[in-house]
């Protein structure tokens, strides 16, 4: 057991070293951000996108509200796409300087949905810190 924790540590130290290093490396203007999530969007990538994810998200998806973990929106976010295959995502409204950026979702059964995602900047790091899911 001893032997097993002396090696798992540095393996550990190792990985967050590194994960630390990756996440500093996302660094972006807001203009970029938005179309990066555009991007994450098109492909319903919600590994993507929680990427981006702040530390807790306020989510508001249909019959969903709330405050959610990192991990409890990437799983809400997933189940959506899903259900949810994205045909066309547009963006139809961008207020960077109010760091919020409206995105026009159509699915592939021809469901219309506009997403809302309003982002903090830190320095040069930006994280998502509200979702909003509304039927258009």
């Amino acid at each position: 057991m001893k032997q097993l924790l002396k090696q798992s540590i540095p393996l550990v130290l190792l990985l967050g070293i590194l994960g630390g290093f990756a996440k500093s490396t996302f660094a972006y203007t807001p203009k970029d951000f938005s179309d990066l999530i555009l991007t994450i969007l098109k492909n319903g990538d919600s590994d993507g996108l929680s990427l981006y994810f702040d530390d807790s998200i306020e989510l508001k998806m249909l019959d969903r509200e709330g405050l959610y973990s990192k991990a409890q929106t990437q799983i809400i976010v997933k189940n959506f796409f899903t259900k949810n295959t994205p045909r066309t995502v547009s963006v139809s409204e961008d207020n960077l300087k109010s760091k919020y950026i409206l995105y026009n979702y159509t699915t592939s059964s021809g469901s219309k949905y506009k997403i809302t995602i309003s982002f903090k900047q830190n320095g040069d790091q930006i994280t998502i810190n509200t979702i909003r899911f509304d039927e258009a």
